[in-house]
C-alpha cells in the first residue's frame, strides 16, 4: 500500500504538480514501507521519522515490559526515559557520549525480572534506532528546521474521525462528510490567498519550541555544554498522563510540534499522555 501511495505521489510530482514540497524533505511515521517507499521515489528529499510517533513507539515499547505507572512516575525512572527520549535533539556527534551516560544511570529495580525487562527494552533500542534500518539521521532532529512532527496529518484524520462519530457511515453520511471537508478546505484556502494569519498556535508549545531553539543557540555558540543543554530538554517533556481538557475552537490542531509535543495520544479518546 505505502509504494502505490508514494508511487502516485511520484507521478504527481513528475507531472509538474506540487514538486517543491517534495523537494524540501517528507516526514512519515516509524513504517518501514513508508520510508523505503519515500527514499525509492525521492532519493533527493531529506526524510525524517515524526518524533510523535518516535516518542509514543518508545513509551509503548517500555509499558509493554510490564512497568507499572507508579514505576514508571519514580522521579529517577521518568528523569532517564525523557533522557533517552532527548537522544533525537542532541547532535548526532554526541549521541554515542550521551548514550554512554543513559547505560550509566539505567535504573536498578529491587526484582530482578524488571532489571531483565530493562535490559531487553534497551536492547531493542539498539536494534532498531542504533542497528537497525531506522538509522540516526532518521529519527535525530537536531538539525531540523520547521516541522519535526506530522502531526498536522494526524489532527486532520482524528478531526475527520469524531466528526463522521461512527465505524462504518452510510452513503449519505459519507456525501456530508465530504461536503463539510470541501466548504472548510476552500475557506482556509480563500483565506490564505488573502494573506489572512493561519490559527494561532497553542502558546504553551509556541513557548517550548523557542526554548528549545534557544538552548540549541546557546550551546552551537559555545556558551553551554552538552550537559546542560540536556538538562534544560529534560524539563520540557513530561509523558505524564491526564485527561484531556477542553480545547480553544479557535487554536488549530494542525501546527508542527502542537501535536507531538503536546501529546501521546493512548487508545482511549478520553485521555492523553503528555509529552
Amino acid at each position: 500500500m505505502a509504494e502505490v501511495y508514494v508511487g502516485a505521489c511520484a507521478s504527481r510530482v513528475n507531472s509538474g504538480f506540487n514538486a517543491r514540497w517534495f523537494e524540501q524533505g517528507n516526514t512519515t511515521d516509524l513504517e518501514l514501507a513508508a520510508i523505503i517507499a519515500f527514499k525509492a521515489k525521492f532519493p533527493n528529499a531529506q526524510n525524517k521519522a515524526c518524533l510523535f510517533h518516535f516518542a509514543q513507539a518508545l513509551m509503548r515499547r517500555f509499558t509493554a515490559a510490564n512497568f507499572l505507572k507508579k514505576e514508571y512516575e519514580e522521579p529517577i525512572v521518568n528523569t532517564w526515559f525523557r533522557r533517552l527520549f532527548c537522544l533525537s535533539l542532541v547532535p548526532i556527534d554526541h549521541i554515542t557520549d550521551e548514550w554512554t551516560k543513559i547505560l550509566n544511570e539505567k535504573p536498578i529495580f529491587d526484582q530482578d525480572d524488571k532489571n531483565n525487562k530493562l535490559d531487553e527494552f534497551l536492547e531493542y533500542f539498539v536494534n532498531t534506532y542504533f542497528e537497525g534500518q531506522l538509522e540516526m539521521d532518521l529519527w535525530n532532529h537536531f538539525d531540523t528546521e520547521g516541522p519535526r512532527t506530522n502531526n498536522d496529518i494526524e489532527g486532520y484524520n482524528l478531526k475527520l474521525k469524531n466528526h463522521v462519530s461512527r465505524a462504518h457511515p452510510d452513503i449519505y453520511k459519507s456525501i456530508e462528510v465530504f461536503q463539510v471537508q470541501e466548504t472548510t478546505s476552500f475557506v482556509k484556502y480563500k483565506h490564505a490567498l488573502d494573506g489572512k494569519p493561519a490559527p494561532p498556535r497553542r502558546k504553551f508549545n509556541i513557548g517550548r519550541d523557542n526554548e528549545i531553539k534557544f538552548y540549541k543557540k546557546l550551546f552551537i555558540e559555545g556558551n553551554i555544554g552538552i550537559d546542560v543543554y540536556v538538562s534544560h530538554l529534560l524539563l520540557l517533556f513530561s509523558f505524564l498522563k491526564n485527561k484531556k481538557k477542553n480545547q480553544d475552537p479557535n487554536v488549530s490542531d494542525s501546527s508542527d510540534d502542537d501535536e507531538f509535543e503536546n501529546a501521546i495520544k493512548s487508545d482511549s479518546e478520553d485521555e492523553e499522555e503528555e509529552l
